[in-house]
């Protein structure tokens, strides 16, 4: 992991000391457990937090052994490579400005993406709301984590209207949850209907990777200067 180390021994004084954290910890335990399953381990995780709330954010470090980066929202970015997104926020409002900031900083939104929202008031942290979120910012590779039942995960999907579908419950969440080993499919391959709806598309230029002239390489891997 890579971090500050004052930022770090905050994370720890504050969950010592909030009441509240210790519900959240056994939850990021299990969802550290899905993430192990479900992430790739040649890409570096990033994990962001609202500097405001950061239950679980120790105890998901601890739980999980691939290559992470944390970040807090209030910082600009010195690393901006991710396929792959752990976001703790308080409510939707907050976890907005999380995506706010990662879309500011061009951060891939096509990545895997598991949202932990951490508001006890359900109307803080409605999947139904949060998926229409989820939808603005073109994030579909998601699970989207609230409080529900000790912790529901939700993910959704495009519908025949050309806009987001209700959340769904994540195929074996309770079993996922709580062992983790056999959820290795836990991000689908979506979009294979795409219904008929209108996509853009879009082309930019890039040179080969590698060209010769005259015996002199150049190119995005083969400029050496």
């Amino acid at each position: 992991a890579s971090m500050n180390d004052a930022l770090v021994n905050i994370l720890l004084r504050q969950e010592i000391l909030n009441e509240n954290c210790k519900n959240i910890e056994q939850l990021s335990r299990g969802v550290a457990n899905i993430a192990d399953n479900s992430f790739k381990c040649h890409y570096t995780t990033l994990i962001l937090i609202n500097s405001a709330m950061i239950c679980g954010v120790s105890a998901f470090m601890n739980s999980y052994p691939k290559t992470m980066v944390v970040l807090s929202n209030v910082t600009k970015p010195i690393w901006r490579k991710s396929k792959q997104f752990i976001l703790f926020g308080y409510n939707l409002e907050n976890i907005t400005y999380l995506l706010r900031w990662l879309q500011k900083y061009n951060y891939d939104n096509t990545g895997n993406f598991i949202i932990i929202c951490q508001s006890s008031q359900t109307d803080e942290c409605d999947e139904r709301e949060a998926v229409k979120i989820l939808w603005t910012h073109k994030i579909v590779n998601v699970i989207f984590v609230n409080l529900t039942d000790n912790g529901t995960g939700y993910t959704y999907d495009i519908d025949s209207f050309c806009e987001n579908g209700p959340p769904i419950k994540v195929k074996n969440w309770d079993h996922c949850l709580k062992f983790g080993m056999k959820c290795t499919m836990q991000f689908p391959l979506k979009l294979k209907n795409l219904y008929g709806c209108p996509i853009t598309v879009s082309t930019f230029f890039q040179p080969p990777y590698m060209q010769l002239t005259d015996g002199v390489p150049s190119g995005a891997d083969g400029d050496l200067k």
